[in-house]
């Protein structure tokens, strides 16, 4: 018996303020004075698995540290898109048979599209493209992970990204536990 398991649909009643609680030993007891924590490639993965995601689209994936646990975690195909060719050429997980690249802004057709900590450093015209880009892709979810207070924004960040803009609604929203200042935003289109 694993001496930890992760519940699934741990962030959707009770907010992720609640997410280090949800480690759980093998008989279903909360684990006291544990040492290990769910950290936040997994939180990505748990949520993932409960919107029931076949493919996603990791919008920034830079070094690849979400994309291992993806592919560890969660059986999905993944699409990789980064701003960086040099980050893409020599990020470790593109021969991967569950991984695929898309080149920077090219329209994706999948479940979900995954962009954490990314938005935030774009410059108005790349948000304007990324916007673009997610109004022009197929996906049932886009989940962001973004800051609450974004500095560096000549225009109304938060406008520029909302459910009306897509033509969707909003699923959850809710604070991000593992870093301060920062959300978690999953908005959703139709079936």
């Amino acid at each position: 018996m694993p001496e930890y398991e992760y519940r699934t649909n741990w962030w959707s009643p009770c907010g992720l303020a609640e997410a280090r609680q949800r480690v759980v030993g093998a008989t279903g007891d909360p684990v006291e004075n544990r040492e290990k924590w769910i950290t936040e490639p997994d939180a990505i993965c748990e949520i993932l698995r409960s919107l029931q995601a076949l493919s996603v689209l990791e919008f920034g994936c830079g070094v690849g540290r979400v994309t291992r646990s993806l592919l560890e975690k969660v059986d999905l195909d993944i699409t990789l898109m980064d701003a960086s060719p040099e980050m893409l050429s020599h990020h470790p997980y593109t021969q991967h048979s569950r991984v695929s690249t898309l080149p920077l802004y090219s329209p994706y057709n999948g479940d979900c599209i995954l962009s954490a900590y990314v938005l935030q450093h774009l410059p108005q015209r790349e948000l304007i493209l990324t916007q673009t880009l997610f109004r022009h892709s197929t996906w049932k979810y886009l989940i962001m992970i973004e800051s609450d207070s974004p500095t560096d924004f000549t225009f109304d960040f938060h406008g520029c990204f909302s459910p009306q803009v897509f033509g969707a609604s909003l699923h959850y929203t809710s604070p991000w536990t593992f870093e301060p200042n920062v959300s978690l935003t999953i908005l959703t289109r139709g079936d």
